[in-house]
């Protein structure tokens, strides 16, 4: 099915829940231990629309994700989505990301009137003054919030004194001492319907057309479509000088997506991010993963439902992230996408896709018989991570300080390790060449050759774990 029908499928298990839920995000990981910082809001009456914000009522800090609520009533009572963009000043719900506070000047951290500098005016400009300009905040609100938040600013200082941890800020409503999230507060929430249906229904936007379309991926015929980088902001649709971006209008004969789709597209890549993307795994380069089921539960019985609960549980916290892929049983394959965020694009380096884990474990058996082979030359670690670890930088370290040769040989390191799970073959010529050209930047640097024959060792462990590799694909 590839790589988007395994998103599209996540999105299916899933199940449909409310109907904005496919559109929901985390502004943090849950697992995070952020500091959530929560604005209670004074109103006359919280069942209103538009709220007559009268000013703060006051602020507090909770633990980020805290609470015995599953975690889909803890996603749906922040109402959020990543902002369309860096440069737009308005947000899908009143939610901030705050960053980590300095350790020193935390004040000014609040009040700078700079909205790059100041949390409060980047408050305002962000989030804040698009509910009133569009008729969701009465006249005022927006000045009467920002004073009262300028007059709390030593209270603020000390709620946000961890320097270690992340906050997020959360805009809320009191009602009788308690505090309302932005998905129990009926202004918010229509706010946020009214911003996800400009997506689908608006004419006007480069990524948004009517006529007659089919889906990409189902295949249905639809009036209204929606374009892929709405989901997965790999496009570069604002470059002229870059297909399709010659023709506006040619954006959704790109990968048009409808309504259907983009929901499930949607609440599956957010799973994905919840669950299985790891960060920087590879320098700066990100890996998603998307396992896929290969057949229904009437084929594999038993068999299936426990991929089922391997699929649920992902592998964000798991540190033998590619161990635990190749201990799956067959009723999967697994999707790697490697990518690197770049502003509010993420730029694709590699996509492997089918990979079953019977590959990752005749990879990991390999690892094994290189690993002894070494015993007592260089130490080496026993899983699959490792091996995959020592190709990868045994290839990239030979940049050095060199940031373009870093980059070029990161690229050949990320491209070996994409045909090692691919099943496929690795240029065993061309990894000698660059270890032989690599040697002597090796020995004339002093704190590299400090380290002994450890990095040269390395480079010979990876080029005989390829070496193995190859022979296997060629029996």
């Amino acid at each position: 099915m590839g790589f988007l029908g395994a998103v599209r499928r996540l999105g299916e298990m899933a199940g449909t829940g409310e109907a904005l839920d496919s559109f929901l995000e985390l502004p943090l990981p849950k697992q995070d231990l952020a500091r959530e910082l929560r604005v209670a809001l004074r109103v006359t009456d919280v069942e209103e629309t538009p709220l007559d914000v009268r000013g703060v009522a006051w602020v507090d800090q909770v633990d980020w994700w805290g609470g015995s609520d599953e975690d889909e009533v803890k996603r749906r009572r922040y109402f959020y989505r990543e902002p369309a963009g860096s440069n737009i000043t308005w947000s899908y719900s009143p939610v901030l990301r705050l960053g980590k506070p300095p350790a020193s000047t935390r004040e000014a951290w609040w009040t700078d009137p700079d909205p790059k500098k100041g949390k409060i005016a980047a408050l305002r400009k962000r989030v804040l003054e698009a509910y009133e300009k569009e008729g969701f905040f009465s006249p005022g609100s927006v000045d009467r919030v920002v004073e009262d938040l300028l007059g709390m600013g030593p209270h603020l200082a000390d709620l946000s004194s961890d320097a270690k941890h992340s906050h997020l800020l959360v805009v809320g409503v009191e009602e009788e001492g308690r505090f309302r999230y932005p998905g129990d507060v009926p202004a918010f929430r229509e706010f946020f319907h009214r911003k996800t249906e400009e997506i689908v229904h608006s004419t006007g936007g480069r990524s948004k057309a009517r006529g007659a379309h089919v889906c990409a991926l189902c295949r249905t015929a639809c009036d209204q479509a929606i374009s892929l980088d709405e989901i997965f902001p790999f496009a570069t649709f604002d470059k002229k000088n870059f297909l399709p971006g010659l023709d506006d209008g040619a954006t959704l004969k790109t990968f048009p997506l409808c309504r259907d789709c983009f929901a499930l597209l949607s609440q599956g890549k957010g799973i994905v991010d919840e669950r299985w993307v790891r960060a920087r795994s590879f320098g700066k380069i990100h890996l998603s993963v998307v396992p896929e089921m290969l057949f229904g539960h009437d084929v594999l019985g038993v068999t299936s439902d426990r991929v089922e609960n391997f699929l649920r549980n992902g592998l964000r916290q798991e540190e033998r992230f590619f161990n635990l892929l190749a201990g799956a049983d067959e009723g999967m394959v697994v999707h790697f996408l490697f990518w690197e965020p770049n502003q509010d694009q993420q730029r694709i380096h590699l996509m492997v896709e089918d990979v079953p884990p019977s590959r990752l474990r005749r990879l990991l058996t390999l690892w094994q018989e290189t690993r002894r082979a070494f015993e007592g030359v260089v130490r080496l670690g026993d899983s699959l991570d490792a091996a995959i670890a020592t190709v990868y930088r045994s290839v990239s370290d030979l940049g050095g300080k060199n940031e373009q040769d870093t980059f070029r040989l990161g690229d050949m390191a990320l491209g070996a390790v994409g045909r090692l799970l691919g099943g496929e073959d690795v240029d065993e010529l061309e990894l000698r060449r660059l270890f032989v050209a690599g040697l002597p930047a090796l020995c004339a640097d002093a704190k590299r050759v400090s380290r002994g024959g450890w990095e040269s060792a390395r480079m010979a462990a990876a080029l005989d774990f390829v070496l193995r590799t190859q022979r296997r694909i060629a029996s």
